[in-house]
């Protein structure tokens, strides 16, 4: 499994990388709930969802619980 560095933007986990290699293009591109143990709408444990847009961004799509 490659290493692939993605650079999240937007939502409480902006600005962090992420390795998402064990990713398929799809995966990215359907969007993924990443765990979020800080500033998430649901706290400790909630997931923040990013998802891969047009542009080649992972792109914050809002909170889950």
């Amino acid at each position: 499994m490659a290493e692939r560095l993605m650079t999240l933007f937007g939502g409480p986990l902006d600005g962090q990388q992420w390795d998402l290699g064990w990713a398929t293009d799809d995966e990215l591109r359907e969007g993924m709930a990443l765990i979020n143990d800080e500033n998430g709408a649901y706290g400790p444990g909630g997931r923040s969802c990013y998802s891969l847009h047009g542009d080649g961004v992972m792109r914050w799509d809002g909170d889950v619980p």
